[in-house]
């Protein structure tokens, strides 16, 4: 998918806002968590093939994500209390 692609190759916070803008909060959970998803498969296929390099770039770019997903679960966690 265009989106998560475009996800795991943001190289700011920033960019990854602006992906993710006018989506809801849930949607925004669901993008990050399948870009960190399919970027840690593709660590493990870097790492087997010797490429450490590129796996550290996206070890970087999992952390970034992991990041941002905390103020999106957080925002989540808002919702629901003001909901209830």
């Amino acid at each position: 998918m265009k989106i998560i692609n475009d996800i795991k190759s943001a190289i700011s916070k920033d960019e990854v806002r602006k992906l993710l803008e006018g989506k809801s909060i849930e949607t925004q959970h669901i993008y990050l968590a399948n870009a960190m998803d399919a970027l840690n498969k593709e660590i493990v296929s870097d790492i087997k093939k010797g490429e450490t390099d590129a796996a550290l770039f996206k070890m970087s770019q999992v952390i970034m994500l992991e990041d941002e997903n905390h103020i999106v679960e957080r925002l989540i966690l808002k919702q629901a209390v003001v909901l209830a």
